[in-house]
């Protein structure tokens, strides 16, 4: 019950800065599908490394962007910290709702940047530092583009992997209902 407190405290902070600025277009290094429902790996690498782990002489960038496309079906989506490798600091992820129906083309709302609002993004989720096999799960609604943020504040770092797997709502929903069904056949059995 706090976390929806706090969900909707920060829904409204960030409604009140709605009318500063517009969104930001930000660089993603790639689009992703979730209507499929078969897991998938983002693979982050430093800025400043190239794909061997090797410092490339490139400015170190601290905010990586991954655009994810939702199906036809709302799809509960788990995102965890798969691996890292040479971790120097845990990983924070941002989930952004993309309201620019064009792919590759992704904006958010800057928070925390002086000047800039919500005005086409919305911050759907933000997590707080997570280290490797931790996780967070967020529904995707039908329909919809986000964008999902993996941020690494310090330098120093070579490759973070962010397992992702969606399971569409009404399939989930299924499940939880067997499941459901079968406690309530077992418990009645266990009654003498």
């Amino acid at each position: 019950m706090f976390k929806n407190v706090i969900r909707t405290l920060a829904a409204c902070v960030a409604l009140g800065l709605a009318g500063v600025a517009g969104a930001v277009q930000v660089n993603v290094l790639d689009s992703y599908s979730v209507a499929s429902g078969q897991p998938f790996s983002i693979v982050t690498t430093a800025s400043d490394r190239d794909a061997n782990g090797q410092p490339n002489g490139q400015a170190y960038t601290a905010n990586y962007f991954y655009e994810l496309v939702a199906g036809a079906f709302d799809t509960l989506t788990t995102f965890v910290l798969g691996s890292t490798r040479d971790e120097t600091v845990p990983v924070r992820y941002f989930l952004w709702l993309d309201t620019n129906p064009t792919l590759r083309t992704a904006q958010i709302a800057a928070i925390g940047t002086a000047g800039n609002g919500l005005a086409q993004g919305a911050l759907a989720e933000t997590v707080p530092y997570l280290t490797v096999g931790q996780g967070f799960q967020y529904a995707l609604q039908s329909g919809q583009q986000y964008v999902l943020q993996v941020q690494k504040n310090v330098p120093g770092w070579e490759a973070v992997t962010t397992d992702v797997t969606a399971v569409p709502l009404p399939g989930a929903l299924w499940m939880f209902g067997a499941a459901l069904m079968g406690f309530v056949g077992f418990s009645s059995r266990r009654k003498v």
